[in-house]
């Protein structure tokens, strides 16, 4: 028969592990694009400026997946990023990824517009339109430039 002491360690020992493999497994879990309810789709921009990991994909206004990766291609001096895509959802080879703000200072997301043809992308597929993120304060700058500039 095991004494008190020993029961005592032994069921510690369970309880640690238990809760040391619930964490590793939440934490596992919880990465953006790395579930397999979703699917990876691919769009090349001209700039991403200020688009975090994680960010929100939205259609019509609901959120639809995340923003998984964001990585410089110096061959064509554009920028990957990377989109997990809920598999629930269908989005033609025509639509449309677009860089935007959640108002004006808000937050970068990326706003999906469905196109309407048959055809749908799949695993790895790139997105062939795109739309860059406008640069709010070099668009600011222009208009007090050209509001300060006088008239002839």
């Amino acid at each position: 028969m095991i004494d008190k002491s020993t029961q005592h360690m032994m069921i510690g020992i369970v309880g640690t592990l238990v809760i040391v493999s619930t964490v590793i497994w939440q934490a596992l879990s919880n990465v953006p694009g790395k579930t397999s309810s979703s699917y990876s789709l691919v769009g090349e921009f001209q700039s991403a400026e200020a688009l975090p990991l994680g960010a929100q994909v939205s259609l019509a206004g609901i959120k639809v997946g995340t923003v998984s990766g964001v990585s410089y291609n110096p061959v064509n001096k554009t920028v990957l990023v990377s989109l997990a895509i809920n598999n629930d959802i269908e989005l033609s080879t025509d639509s449309l990824a677009m860089i935007v703000s959640d108002g004006f200072f808000g937050a970068k997301y990326v706003k999906i517009i469905p196109g309407g043809m048959p055809d749908v992308l799949e695993q790895g597929d790139t997105l062939e339109y795109v739309q860059d993120s406008v640069n709010l304060k070099e668009l600011l700058e222009q208009i007090v430039n050209g509001a300060s500039k006088p008239t002839q």
